[in-house]
Parts: C-alpha cells; sequence; structure tokens
C-alpha cells in the first residue's frame, strides 16, 4: 500500500530540525572540569569515604550525573597529570614528563577550543596546567595572585566562576573552564606545615573541623598518633574542597547556564602520603571521576564495568563540543559511555610515573584492570632511595621512627624506600597494596598476561623505557595471546593465500584460542597452522590444550586427537601454496582414544617429537624416523593439559607434559628439499631458530595461557 506523507507534515519536521540545529549553535556546549589537588578516590562519600558528612556537594555532583567507579588518571602526579588532560598524549609524547612545559608544538584543549572561539580560562595551577609557556588563556587567575586566597577559598572561587561566565556572556561565546581547587594538596588545614609556609596569612575555614576520633587511617599507612593527625588535617582539607565545589556549582545554577554545561570532576592523583601520590598503585592514579550533563547522561548512573584514563579527557570533550580530534592522540573518546551506551575495550589502563617536583628520576610503568595491577620499577637496583614530596610532614618521620620498634612497619617503611623490580597485586581484595604477588606461582599466568600487555603498549607507544623493559623480562614468562584476538598471529592453510582464516577454523572465544570445525562437512586435507609473529631461538614455551568433540568426517586415522606445536619452523611467507606442513620440529600432542582394545581405544603418549623435513641427534645418535614418542602417560576425554617446551637454539630440546620432562633431544637439522623428505643422503644445516606455530588437522581443540619465556 503507497503511504502519502502530507507535505505540511513533512515542512513542520524539517523546520523543527532546523531550529534544533539553530537552537546548537546558539547554545553551543560549555565546558566546566573542576580538579582535585592530592585527593584520594576513596576520600569521597560515594566512592566509601569512612568519615561521615565529608564530600556532600560532590557526592550530589555525582547523583545527578555519571559516576566512573574504575576511572585514572594517567601519572600521578601534578603538571604530568593535567598535561595530559590537555593534551590527550602520554608525558613521554607531550613532553610534560615533569614540572617543565613541553617545547613540542603540540595542539592542546587550550587552543583547539580557542580556535573555535570558546572563551577560554583556568583558575589557579596556571602554570600546572598549560602544557607550554604562554599557553593562550583568556583568563587566568593564579592561586598566589592577590585576591585568590591561595586557591583555598570557596568564595573567592564562586567569584571568580562568576567573572568568568559573565565574561563568556559579553563575548557571546561558549566557555570551557579549568577551576583548580588547590585542596587537598599540603600544607593541610590547620597544620604546622601551613604555619611555616604562609605565617600570618588568613587562610578560609572549612565548613567543618573534624577531630581525630572521626577519621580512620588507610590501611596502607601505620595507626600512630602523627599519622592520625595528619590524616585528620588532610580530612579537613577535603572538606574545604567540597565547599569550593558547591560553591562554584552554585554559581552555574544562579547564571542559568547548568543545563547547557558539561562538568567534570577528578583529581589530579591520590593523597600525599607514602604509598599513593608519585608513584603507581591503586591508591596513586585511582580517580574519583564524574560527570553531569542533563541533557545527555541519565541522573544517578553508575559505570562499574569500563577503565577511562586521563589520557581520555581530551577526545572526549572534542567529541561532545563537535570538534575534531587532532591526529595522533593516544587517548580516546568515552563520549558514548556518557551517554550510556557500552564500548569495547575498556578492560586495561596504563600508567606512567617519570620524575618528581625536585627533578629525581623513578620510572615507572604499570597496567591495571578492574581486579588486578602490574608495576614495573625501572628505577630498582636494590641500592637508589627514593624519594619524593609526600614524605613531607608528619606520616613519614612517625613511619621512619615507629619502625626503630615494630618489624611491620620497618618492612613498609624499607620496601618503599627500595622496592622490587615488579610488582603485581589483587587489587580487588588488596586495594591497599599490602601484600606483593609477584612471586606466587598461583598468578603466574596472570602476571604473564600483563606483562605482555604492558610490552605490547609500550611499543605501541614508542615508549623510551621500552629497551630496558625488554632486557628485564628475559627469562620471565609473557603471554602472547591476549585472549581478545589473533592480531600477533598468521594463519596458513594448505591450499589457502596467507591469513585466510579458512571457513572461520581459528577462533577467540572465552579467553581461548580455539580450533573448531563446525563449518566444514569434510577434511578434504585443509591442514593449517597459526604463528607466533617473531622468530625464535632460546626460549621456553608453554601452554594448555584440551581435545573436544569429534574429528570431522574423512579425515586420516591418524588424526584423531591430534594436534601439537611447530618450533624452529620455517617462515610461513615462505610456504608453497598447498604445502601441509611447514619444515620444523614439532612438539606432537595426543589425546587418549578411551579405554579398551578397538580401532578408537587404547593408550597413546603425548609431547611425543615429529619431524617434517628436519632430523635431530639423542647423545651424538642420528634419529631419522618420522615421529618418536615420549615416556608420558596418556591423557583421555576432555581434561585440560600442559605442554612445556624447552628450546637452546641447537644445543638441547626438551618436552614437558604436566611438568615432567618426556622427551630430550639435542642437535636439530633442516633437510634440504621437500617439507616431508627423508633423504638423509644430503648435507642438512643447523637449525637454530625459528617461527612457532600451533596446528589444525582435522580435530577440534582448544588452546589457553600460551606464555613464552625468552632465554638469554
Amino acid at each position: 500500500m503507497k503511504i502519502i506523507v502530507p507535505k505540511l507534515f513533512i515542512i513542520l519536521n524539517l523546520f523543527c530540525l532546523m531550529s534544533l540545529q539553530s537552537s546548537a549553535q546558539e547554545n553551543p556546549l560549555n565546558i566546566l572540569l573542576i580538579t582535585a589537588d592530592d585527593l584520594n578516590w576513596n576520600s569521597v562519600g560515594v566512592y566509601g569515604s569512612p568519615v561521615d558528612d565529608i564530600t556532600p556537594n560532590i557526592d550530589q555532583l555525582a547523583a545527578q550525573g555519571i559516576r566512573f567507579n574504575n576511572a585514572h588518571v594517567t601519572i600521578a602526579v601534578c603538571m604530568p597529570s593535567r598535561g595530559v588532560l590537555a593534551t590527550g598524549l602520554y608525558p613521554h609524547q607531550s613532553g610534560v614528563t615533569g614540572f617543565v612545559a613541553s617545547t613540542k608544538d603540540n595542539p592542546s584543549i587550550i587552543t583547539l577550543l580557542n580556535d573555535a572561539n570558546y572563551y577560554t580560562a583556568v583558575l589557579a595551577k596556571d602554570w600546572h596546567s598549560s602544557p607550554k609557556v604562554n599557553s593562550p588563556w583568556d583568563y587566568r587567575r593564579d592561586f598566589e595572585d592577590e585576591g585568590m586566597g591561595l586557591g583555598r577559598d570557596a568564595n573567592i572561587y564562586a567569584r571568580e566562576t562568576r567573572t568568568v561566565i559573565q565574561n563568556a556572556k559579553e563575548n557571546n561565546q561558549p566557555f570551557y573552564l579549568m577551576a583548580n581547587s588547590m585542596d587537598p594538596h599540603r600544607p593541610f588545614v590547620h597544620s604546622a606545615q601551613e604555619n611555616e609556609v604562609w605565617p600570618g596569612e588568613t587562610i578560609a575555614e572549612p565548613s567543618r573541623i573534624y577531630e581525630t576520633s572521626e577519621i580512620k587511617v588507610p590501611d596502607f599507612l601505620p595507626k600512630v598518633p602523627k599519622v592520625e593527625q595528619e590524616i585528620k588535617e588532610y580530612y579537613n582539607s577535603v572538606k574545604r574542597l567540597d565547599d569550593t565545589v558547591g560553591s562554584i556549582l552554585d554559581v552555574l545554577k544562579e547564571e542559568g547556564v547548568a543545563d547547557n554545561t558539561l562538568v567534570m570532576f577528578l583529581s589530579d592523583n591520590g593523597m600525599a602520603f607514602p604509598y599513593a601520590k608519585t608513584n603507581a598503585y591503586l591508591n596513586s592514579t585511582k580517580t574519583p571521576w564524574m560527570a553531569r550533563w542533563p541533557s545527555v547522561i541519565k541522573a544517578g548512573s553508575i559505570d562499574d564495568t569500563h577503565l577511562i584514563s586521563g589520557v581520555d579527557f581530551l577526545p572526549t570533550i572534542l567529541d561532545a563540543t563537535g570538534l575534531v580530534e587532532p591526529s595522533g592522540s593516544s587517548g580516546r573518546s568515552f563520549l558514548a559511555l556518557l551517554k550510556g551506551e557500552p564500548q569495547q575495550g575498556r578492560d586495561l589502563v596504563f600508567t606512567t610515573f617519570h620524575e618528581t617536583f625536585a627533578k629525581d628520576q623513578f620510572p615507572m610503568r604499570a597496567v591495571q584492570d578492574k581486579q588486578y595491577g602490574y608495576i614495573y620499577n625501572g628505577w630498582h637496583d636494590g641500592k637508589t632511595n627514593f624519594k619524593n614530596e609526600s614524605q613531607e610532614g608528619l606520616t613519614w618521620n612517625a613511619m621512619v621512627e615507629a619502625a626503630k620498634s615494630d618489624p611491620e612497619i620497618a618492612n613498609r617503611v624499607e620496601f618503599y624506600s627500595h622496592r622490587v623490580a615488579e610488582e603485581f597485586y589483587d587489587f580487588k581484595n588488596d586495594p591497599d597494596a599490602l601484600n606483593n604477588l609477584i612471586d606466587d606461582p598461583a598468578y603466574a599466568n596472570q602476571i604473564a598476561e600483563k606483562r605482555s600487555a604492558l610490552l605490547e603498549w609500550m611499543e605501541k607507544q614508542d615508549d623510551p623505557m621500552l629497551s630496558s623493559y625488554n632486557k628485564h623480562i628475559k627469562n620471565k614468562w609473557v603471554s602472547i595471546f591476549n585472549g581478545k584476538d589473533l592480531d600477533d598471529w598468521t594463519i596458513k592453510f594448505s591450499g589457502q593465500n596467507i591469513n585466510v582464516n579458512f571457513r572461520d577454523t581459528f577462533r577467540v572465544e572465552d579467553n581461548m584460542m580455539r580450533v573448531v570445525y563446525e563449518n566444514y562437512t569434510t577434511f578434504d586435507d585443509a591442514y593449517a597452522h597459526i604463528f607466533y609473529k617473531e622468530a625464535l631461538s632460546h626460549y621456553r614455551l608453554k601452554f594448555d590444550y584440551r581435545f573436544t568433540g569429534e574429528q570431522v568426517a574423512e579425515s586420516e586415522e591418524w588424526n584423531i586427537r591430534n594436534s601439537g606445536v611447530m618450533y624452529h619452523s620455517q617462515d610461513p611467507d615462505t610456504m608453497y601454496f598447498d604445502q601441509n606442513f611447514p619444515a620444523s620440529l614439532e612438539a606432537q600432542v595426543l589425546g587418549g582414544l578411551g579405554f579398551g582394545t578397538g580401532p578408537r581405544q587404547g593408550e597413546r603418549q603425548t609431547g611425543n617429537i615429529c619431524t617434517p623435513g628436519t632430523d635431530f641427534h639423542i647423545h651424538g645418535v642420528l634419529m631419522s624416523e618420522h615421529c618418536y614418542n615420549s615416556s608420558s602417560k596418556t591423557y583421555h576425554g576432555d581434561q585440560w593439559v600442559n605442554l612445556e617446551i624447552e628450546v637452546l637454539g641447537d644445543e638441547s630440546i626438551k618436552h614437558f607434559i604436566n611438568g615432567e620432562l618426556v622427551y630430550e633431544f639435542q642437535k636439530p637439522r633442516i633437510i634440504p628439499g621437500e617439507e616431508d623428505s627423508t633423504d638423509f643422503t644430503v648435507d642438512a644445516a643447523p637449525l637454530k631458530d625459528g617461527f612457532i606455530a600451533l596446528q589444525a588437522e582435522s580435530h577440534p581443540i582448544d588452546f589457553k595461557n600460551i606464555m613464552l619465556m625468552k632465554l638469554d
């Protein structure tokens, strides 16, 4: 049936659309970024603060928009952290690795919004918020300017916020205001340090003063009197921060711009205490990030799923304002999350550290997911003594004194001072990083996965620490399969061009690499191998495997429950079109055929050695048969079995099954000619290196926990 749409209806709809577009142009989005200075994520009420009524204004902001429970700054120190927000680049890329402005010609949120006719303003921490000297803010007031109350007065922030908004209105411009509270940065409220730094100054009081009995010392610090006193002073500064946030938000409402302003709040790093600020722990980088945008963000939203990072701020703001993101940005917009939509690829954050305010170099790199965190301390040498500004004041001195009589505190002082090269924590169960699990074999797989993720990130971001990290992870397990995709692997089927995943045979499901034959009617000699990206010589490789289901029809009898890993293999790019197997050594894995005596029943060893186009020696004796059985027992059914191989060039090769040595040989050779050549009269060459490749030979099989250890 033909539907006739009245012309009047079309005209009205076009008019409405044009009106909306005109309205968007007449009322472009304002941006307000409120930052706290050295605020721990869990000092905020809605993030679980143990202190009563500490942040009602911040809590209300969260209730009016979205709260991110897995948000991190990219680096846990003031100016570099803010440099990331401004540029969308990691510190080593922007040049803001410490307390020095960048000399690189990178665009920033200031220049980009200026070019888009925004009125840009900064309140306090002007230097720290400007990635380049003389960044072109339209309005700037620093905390030490006359009449700024040292960045700690809620009434002054209200006055300055009103000035910025009215200036923007007069100029008929939208505004970008970065309002930086100096709280709860040291010196804290009523502290001796405050009197020393600002003697005789009148400093605004918080709306409430807490007593020691009303606060709780974080579990990563000892409960001794001087620490309790300083934590109380810190929380009084947190209270004054909340007063400031409330005063700024009140002005938005009074000026009639609240509904058309995207407000974000976060802290630049964790609290200025040992094991928090200027480090890479959970309490260093996790931040209380929230956003309010009445027309877009559903009030009361909580994101427990996605991880966001400081490097994502600039792309998100540009996306929200409809501006084009500059090429080369390292972050990624999370506008979709603000709209309540899911976003893939947000399960990891990468954080860094370079140098302290005093320019002491303590390079660190870290990667976290929602549960685990891995830290690489590139500065650790067993001698260098860690020192940062968080050791000023009462707490560190109290810890050092208490360590003289308390072994547990002494251990914490010693560890903080010198660290170890690697740290690994279950932050879900140990958010205060009290138990380093780096040497716990129960977490070997998770540690290897995080090493691999960090290595991949360092390569992608051209991290200057890549070389030292590559040296460090020699002789350590690294995951070479991320459980998400096959990006580091090359597929070669017999009879297919390279990287054709014929009939979707190789799949990634549930953190496994799977060989699946559901799209096959018959096998038709579709032998396949999936190669890791680089050639290797001295290494250990291990993975878990299990056979599943039934062999595909019209396959060879010997291929039932048969697979393996090829190593010292030829490059997949050199295989000819219909080559079934690469010239290589094969650690063959076989599954038991069930108990009994029938053709598909019986015992079968696994971890065997096969030699397509190769041979080897055992104690000087040439072994020229195609396959030799190992000494392993048989594994029936679909149980998981662990295979490990140790490869030392052409000197020594060992196969292990579930940790037990089952085969060992030496001096492998490559035989010239066809890959299945058995002509041993020609000269053979030592086989010292090559690729590794997992097999697909007609029976479904799953692989997981694929780990590599490069050896010296």
